[in-house]
């Protein structure tokens, strides 16, 4: 290999990861949250996941999904598939 092949090489930059988005994350929390208020208790799970795919230690996302979660249980709804194993400490 050439030298100035490889200095090319060596200059490039690593690959950084990006922040997640905190506006999509907002608007699905938001999402999730209406659905929630309104009964779609599918709909808001989607979205507060969604949320935490983006971020799964945002602490917005966070105390969102623990809210659907705890309305999801006092409200006994058998039809909901609510995982807690994301919820390891």
């Amino acid at each position: 290999m050439k030298p100035a092949k490889r200095r090319a090489q060596n200059t490039q930059q690593p690959k950084i990861d990006r922040a997640p988005d905190t506006s999509a994350i907002r608007a699905l929390m938001n999402e999730g949250s209406a659905h929630l208020q309104d009964g779609r208790f599918q709909e808001a799970e989607r979205a507060y996941r969604g949320a935490l795919d983006m971020a799964p230690n945002h602490p917005d996302a966070l105390h969102h999904n623990h809210m659907f979660e705890h309305k999801c249980f006092q409200s006994h709804q058998p039809h909901m598939n609510v995982s807690f194993n994301h919820l390891s400490v």
